[in-house]
């Protein structure tokens, strides 16, 4: 007889209207999930909107009100839509705010190419971005000595570096063995520590072999042969740029997402902004933001030891490497015409289908 299925609440920021495509990534994702958890039989999720969004900042003073953080710290575990900068530079993005507040040091971003896109360097990239989220330029230490000087204060800690350099070792363990520094090794102190903090905890990985690559040499390596990377560990604001290179090398930052993980915590999100100039057209592509759900997936299924969370994970990527293997339904993106709702339906059959042959 099966057992009792784990519920598992997650919080879900879906934004809100000063945050162009956002909303509707949400939507589209979410009518996939839909389909994944009726006819996969699991995960049993709760999903608890919370408001969240460059609309609050305005009206709380803060881009996530009070009650709202109250909820997300509470339940530990979010799935959130781009959202907009507010217009106030006072204040904080929501996703930085999420990363300190839930504690979310290790920045994991998945870049994966797909033989069907024509637009991608390689069919066989591969990579973890294994990228330190809690110090570096990104935590904004600033001063102003004068109105005509800005200063931003680049903080790196050993502790903090060991830490993401820990989780870039382990993923290197688990996958291909291979780990890539990525960092200035002259020059920039900050960096120089980083690196360092980073080769003591390889000494405790005999298995994996590891290099140490300068960041401007390393850019040019994207564009040259990006399938030579498998698990790259970074500083935040460098783990940032490449980042982004990397999904360019996939065909598009639109089919890439990101873990924000903590000891106990994790959100999930895409790693682009909110497209404003395709705000209402209904053609942004809305894989990013279905990966950033198989992530959240696999994490409930790692974490609470739940098989069907785990299995859910597998089918969505599955299904969307399926989908993006024919070439057949690409959004605009990826030099095709599909519709968002043409990629959700594409997507959502060959869930179906997996699930009734699997």
């Amino acid at each position: 007889m099966e057992g009792k299925k784990q519920q598992h609440q997650v919080a879900y920021v879906r934004g809100g209207p000063e945050d162009e495509t956002g909303p509707e990534m949400a939507d589209a994702a979410m009518a996939v999930f839909d389909v994944l958890l009726e006819v996969n039989g699991g995960p049993a999720i709760e999903w608890v909107p919370v408001e969240a969004g460059a609309h609050c900042a305005p009206i709380h003073g803060t881009t996530i009100p009070p009650e709202s953080l109250a909820t997300i710290l509470d339940i530990g575990i979010a799935l959130k839509a781009p959202t907009a900068s507010a217009k106030s530079a006072d204040a904080m993005p929501v996703s930085l705010m999420l990363r300190r507040d839930l504690k979310a040091y290790a920045n994991v971003n998945q870049l994966k190419s797909y033989p069907g896109v024509a637009k991608a360097l390689r069919p066989d990239i591969d990579v973890l971005m294994v990228r330190e989220n809690s110090e570096g330029l990104f935590a904004m230490h600033s001063a102003y000595p004068s109105k005509d000087m800005t200063v931003d204060f680049r903080f790196i800690t050993r502790e903090a570096s060991q830490r993401i350099a820990r989780v870039g070792f382990d993923m290197a363990r688990r996958r291909r063995k291979k780990a890539a520094i990525c960092a200035f090794p002259v020059a920039i102190n900050s960096d120089q520590l980083f690196i360092r903090s980073c080769e003591e905890v390889a000494e405790e990985y005999p298995d994996v072999e590891w290099w140490v690559r300068k960041v401007d040499a390393f850019a040019g390596t994207v564009i040259e042969n990006p399938s030579q990377y498998d698990v790259i560990i970074a500083p935040n604001e460098w783990g940032s740029i490449l980042t982004d290179a990397f999904a360019a090398a996939c065909g598009s930052v639109g089919l890439a997402a990101r873990g924000n993980i903590g000891d106990t915590t994790g959100y999930f999100e895409p790693i682009h902004g909110t497209a404003p100039g395709k705000t209402g057209k209904g053609t942004v592509n809305p894989i990013s933001q279905i990966m950033a759900g198989k992530l959240l997936f696999e994490f409930l299924g790692e974490r609470f030891d739940d098989p069907s969370a785990t299995a859910a994970g597998a089918c969505l990527e599955t299904a969307v490497a399926n989908v993006l293997s024919t070439g057949e339904t690409l959004t605009v993106d990826l030099g095709g015409t599909a519709t968002t709702a043409d990629m959700v339906a594409a997507i959502s059959d060959e869930v179906r289908r997996l699930c009734r042959e699997g």
